[in-house]
């Protein structure tokens, strides 16, 4: 049985709240707490830096685009990216 408070759980839980609940422009603290939102069980604050590392890990696999060119950060699905694009070269 898997424990969902692991690393690797939280990054599959990321996985999931990505796919459905896409965002444009965002910081990471609005998207957190989107998340804890909609997976409730992860507001302890001892899992804070878990659900931090499963996020800037999926920002480095591409699941997340980097919108802004300074701190805070600002983050958009590659959905929207990839319709900008679209209309740009149109």
């Amino acid at each position: 049985m898997e424990n969902i408070f692991e690393y690797q759980s939280i990054k599959g839980y990321w996985v999931a709240f990505l796919l459905s609940s896409p965002f444009k422009y965002l910081k990471f603290k609005e998207i957190k707490e989107s998340f804890l939102y909609a997976y409730p069980q992860f507001r302890e604050k001892s899992l804070n830096n878990k659900i931090y590392r499963a996020f800037r890990a999926l920002v480095a696999e591409g699941h997340v685009i980097i919108d802004s060119g300074g701190y805070p950060y600002r983050y958009t699905c590659p959905m929207y990216c990839v319709g900008y694009e679209l209309k740009g070269h149109s």
